[in-house]
């Protein structure tokens, strides 16, 4: 089954984590899905503590960082019942893209531009993980 959702544009902003160890992209916000396609049977992904969490589908997400810049990302799964959303270091590397990290933030580079700064994610000292934000146009 195939959802196409049309953007009403209301912002807000989204939280997010750079995961190094995780498997895929998640996302527990169906709002934030651009394109959406749900499963027909039971799809489940474990985290790292061993649960189950039921995958309802997958889709593209379009973020818009705090440099302004759009990024469209792709097989995201919605996963209502994770309580972070992830982004998958070998991913954003996949697309050509340099991950950074240090003991305070982790900075995403564009290849083309060593230099250029796509996004940058802050360390929080209270779980070790480091976390961002996006803009993303509320889908309805």
């Amino acid at each position: 089954m195939h959802y196409w959702f049309l953007s009403l544009g209301l912002e807000r902003k989204q939280e997010w984590f750079i995961d190094s160890s995780a498997s895929k992209h998640v996302i527990r916000n169906k709002g934030c899905f651009k394109f959406l396609d749900c499963h027909n049977g039971p799809i489940f992904l474990r985290s790292t503590r061993r649960h189950a969490h039921l995958v309802e589908g997958k889709g593209d997400v379009y973020f818009q960082l705090d440099m302004g810049e759009i990024k469209n990302v792709t097989y995201v799964l919605y996963v209502l019942s994770f309580t972070k959303d992830l982004l998958l270091v070998g991913s954003i590397i996949d697309k050509g893209n340099i991950v950074i990290f240090d003991a305070s933030k982790c900075l995403i580079l564009d290849s083309n531009e060593p230099k250029k700064v796509i996004a940058k994610a802050v360390r929080d000292s209270t779980n070790g993980l480091y976390k961002g934000e996006s803009m993303h146009k509320e889908i309805v």
